[in-house]
């Protein structure tokens, strides 16, 4: 009788300073290693040894406190592994290097079983959790689909471990050597490998770093200033849209490590205050247009707020005081005299019936087919010369078409830019209600709709996306409204919804306006992983969504020629706005004007009017009065776009040297304060609030790469007392800056308010209570909330705010019902306040019209520093989640 096999011996419990020290090293290697990075960004001639050292200091001592916690976790787990029994047999396998190379069919089959059940597991559930997002809207609904079918992955991810198991057991026992333990692990790193690699290869922007960087003024050259990143040295401040806003709230509050630097050296100008100026040689010197590198200092620029009139009357006597060219200084002087409502309209609301001249083929009453692609950068179009052939339709209909070669939009934001290409206004120049993430339009705006719907036309809107539906007032004048009720459908979906409402205007005895918008080709691309055609970088991708939405808007052209309308409609195919891939250290839109981001696809095909190319400028938002024209409808009131018809006829350009202005305004999510005036071959960029200017030569530098503010300070100050004239004197003051920030400071705390917190977030700032009228809501409802705020001291840090809502448990609650935002609408950032201003934040929130009820929610609040939630303290308690009121939607 054998001797009984000796247990193996338990070791003891490894000491818990043994693991924290493990922690801490690896903090240590992990904030250096960070140090690194962003040095190899910024470069070591931007900043001193010192400042390098301090930040390597504050990035360790940011990674200990997790690496301590994670090494306390490791030490707890590995002494519950060693006193665990039933574990014996796993330990002493591991334990022994000896045993991983031994013959071992049992432990081979339920390793590689257990490998082919978590992959199985894994692909399914990426597809089940795919298929939930993108086809169900109600996200309720897809929560419990998405829970049912985990249930149903667990049992059969054990299914296929038993199975597999018992198809290998066998084949291990004739393998010999080769079925052992080392066999398993080596698979699991050639699955991890090939998993990654996989990842890579089909979603590359997974691991981009998105960059932002703006030229200084006067410098001639650029200089690049890296993106900072999430939880390192850089802390975010250039996100990318889909989630769009983590990096947009942070390039929010990126001025407070730049204010913290003028501060150190004795900076205390009041910026939100100072007038606007134009740049001079000093600011060659100061880099401020940077979107805030790492935590050492950098000087700053001059920050400005938008000018009121009387600055306008500086502006222009400083232009003309400069010299500028004779044509410069009219149009400046002509805006001044303008009056604020008009900016000198060009268009009157007369009939526009007599600028046809000998267009008398064109139907009196046409049909009119807008169709816009958003996102859409015409130089990505055969038409334009593009060398990849994405869009052989479209190219096709560009030949029997007027093609605007160079139209600009007057905004990279969709929000911005096709109300504007709706109403014939500027962006400032239109009306706005709620400012939140989603500007709604008020009824005082007309748009062409509202002006065909007037005169007889069936109005019809089919919109490839629900991003919209949450903007008010957006399709004024649009009797029949068809939202695809996802925010990203399956690619034939809108077209699919848009042809049988265009067979039934067709059959109807009224003329018709139908507009279709898709939106495939608007970031994430290919997010159904359908195949490239052109390889693998984002740029690919969207090529690529480019030849989708080609062969989509062909299907609406061949269903007009077999219904034998193509002699009795207009049709006009425009995009919003263009897209960057990182020219400008940009990805997406929405954040520049650049070329990449402003240029936008413009091509109208008229019965009658013969198919040319127009090769100088436009605004897009010349389109309005050009579909009216041809519609021969009498615009709805002065408006400072102009009718393109006269081009289309091939007379020439009333005004070669036409400005066209465009611009970003700030709101909720996207703080950004930016405007452009291009007048002739040149370009001028103003970044408000930071007073700096960048002028480019268009003509001899289409990507703006070569800043000419300091070479060409004429051309540079005349254009600016132009754009600073334009903005004073045209601009709505509900849109200006200097304005909204005036009716936002208040002198004292109001005396009632609904409830009275006094929360001190980081001893820095205060909030003071809120408004809120009322708790009972229905879907669409605004919630109007109104939250004061008192500066304790004036804060370094742009803060953002967001207000969440939490349910009962289960409850799904939408993800785009919140207010997370910059103060003020983004209008005035935390950075800007001083000690003792107190601070109105007025915000609506939109009530989602899916949501499920009767329901009782809890509203919160959090402030947040870059990525990190920032605690408070108040009577009632301390944390970082502030709780605020309950309401009903009902």
């Amino acid at each position: 009788m054998s001797a009984p096999t000796a247990p193996i011996p338990r070791r003891p419990t490894p000491a818990l300073a043994e693991q924290l020290l493990v922690g801490a090293l690896t903090a240590v290697v992990a904030g250096l290693a960070d140090t690194l990075v962003c040095a190899a960004r910024v470069g070591l001639h931007k900043a001193p040894p010192l400042a390098f050292a301090r930040a390597g200091a504050s990035l360790v001592a940011m990674y200990a406190p997790p690496g301590l916690v994670v090494g306390a976790a490791l030490g707890v787990a590995l002494a519950l592994v060693r006193a665990t029994p039933w574990l014996d047999g796993v330990r002493a396998r591991l334990s022994a290097p000896r045993r991983w190379t031994r013959h071992d069919p049992e432990a081979f089959a339920t390793g590689l079983g257990a490998l082919a059940a978590l992959g199985v597991a894994v692909l399914a559930g990426q597809r089940a959790a795919l298929h939930f997002a993108t086809r169900y809207h109600d996200p309720s609904l897809a929560a419990w689909a998405l829970a049912a079918v985990a249930v149903g992955l667990g049992a059969g991810a054990l299914l296929v471990l038993l199975l597999v198991r018992r198809v290998l057991r066998p084949l291990g026992a004739l393998l010999g050597r080769a079925a052992s333990l080392a066999t398993v692990l080596g698979a699991a790193a050639g699955a991890a490998a090939g998993a990654i690699a996989l990842v890579a290869v089909r979603a590359p922007r997974l691991f981009d770093v998105p960059r932002s960087g703006r030229a200084r003024v006067g410098t001639g050259r650029r200089d690049r200033v890296p993106a900072r990143r999430v939880g390192g040295a850089c802390a975010p401040a250039a996100g990318a849209e889909r989630a769009r806003a983590a990096g947009a709230r942070a390039r929010g509050g990126r001025g407070g490590r730049l204010r913290r630097a003028a501060r150190a050296r004795g900076d205390r100008r009041d910026v939100r205050r100072e007038p606007a100026r134009a740049p001079s040689s000093r600011d060659a010197r100061c880099s401020g247009s940077g979107s805030c590198a790492c935590t050492w200092p950098r000087p700053i620029a001059t920050a400005t707020a938008t000018p009121s009139r009387s600055e306008a009357a500086t502006a222009t006597t400083a232009t003309r005081a400069s010299t500028p060219a004779p044509s410069i200084a009219r149009e400046t002087a002509s805006i001044r005299t303008a009056g604020a409502a008009t900016a000198r309209p060009r268009t009157s609301p007369r009939s526009a019936a007599g600028a046809y001249g000998g267009a008398r083929s064109v139907p009196p009453q046409p049909n009119i087919l807008l169709v816009t692609v958003d996102a859409l950068r015409p130089d990505h179009l055969g038409a334009w010369g593009y060398h990849r052939p994405t869009s052989p339709n479209l190219d096709a209909f560009a030949r029997t078409a007027v093609r605007f070669e160079r139209a600009l939009a007057q905004s990279s934001r969709s929000i911005r830019s096709i109300p504007a290409l709706m109403t014939g206004f500027a962006p400032s120049q239109i009306a706005y209600g709620s400012e939140y993430l989603y500007p709604a339009l008020l009824p005082e705006n007309e748009t062409v709709a509202e002006a065909l719907a007037a005169r007889g036309w069936a109005t019809t809107a089919v919109m490839g996306t629900d991003y919209f539906d949450r903007t008010g007032g957006f399709f004024q004048g649009f009797a029949d409204i068809h939202q695809v009720p996802i925010y990203k459908p399956p690619r034939a979906r809108t077209v699919d919804d848009a042809l049988p409402r265009l067979r039934t205007l067709a059959a109807g005895a009224q003329p018709w306006f139908l507009w279709v918008h898709l939106f495939n080709v608007h970031e994430e691309y290919l997010w159904d992983r359908a195949p490239s055609r052109f390889g693998t970088a984002p740029v690919d991708a969207y090529d690529t969504e480019i030849t989708h939405a080609d062969a989509e808007v062909q299907r609406l052209l061949a269903e007009l020629t077999r219904l034998g309308l193509d002699e009795k409609t207009v049709v006009a195919i425009a995009s919003d706005h263009g897209e960057a891939f990182g020219e400008h250290h940009n990805r997406g839109h929405s954040f520049t004007l650049y070329e990449e981001e402003l240029r936008a696809v413009l091509m109208v095909r008229a019965p009658g009017i013969a198919p040319s190319v127009v090769r100088e400028p436009v605004p897009l938002m010349d389109l309005a009065p050009t579909l009216l024209d041809l519609a021969r409808v009498p615009v709805p009131r002065p408006m400072p776009a102009r009718s393109l018809v006269p081009r289309m006829l091939g007379r020439p350009a009333p005004d070669a040297a036409r400005p066209i202005f465009a611009e970003l305004m700030p709101d909720g999510l996207y703080p950004f304060d930016v405007k452009s005036v291009r007048r002739g071959p040149y370009k001028l960029h103003w970044w408000v609030r930071d007073g700096r200017a960048e002028l480019y030569d268009i003509a001899h530098d289409p990507a703006e790469q070569h800043d000419l503010a300091d070479a060409d300070p004429r051309t540079r100050d005349a254009l600016l007392g132009l754009l600073r004239a334009w903005v004073a004197e045209t601009n709505r003051p509900a849109n200006r800056d200097a304005d909204i920030v005036s009716r936002a400071l208040l002198g004292r705390a109001p005396a009632q308010m609904t409830k009275r917190l006094d929360a001190t977030f980081d001893d820095t700032i205060t909030l003071l209570g809120y408004d809120l009228p009322r708790t009972t809501f229905a879907p669409n409802d605004r919630i109007p909330v109104t939250l004061y705020w008192r500066a304790d001291a004036a804060p370094e840090a742009g803060y953002f705010v967001e207000l969440t809502f939490e349910g009962p448990p289960g409850f799904g609650v939408p993800p785009h019902f919140h207010a997370a935002h910059v103060p003020v609408n983004g209008r005035l950032p935390t950075d800007r306040w001083r000690e003792g201003d107190v601070v109105r934040d007025a915000c609506e929130i939109v009530v989602p019209h899916n949501i499920g009820r009767p329901v009782h929610l809890r509203m919160r609040l959090v402030v947040k520093d870059g990525a990190l939630p920032v605690a408070y303290t108040s009577a009632q308690g301390a944390g970082t989640v502030l709780p605020l009121a309950e309401i009903d939607v009902r």
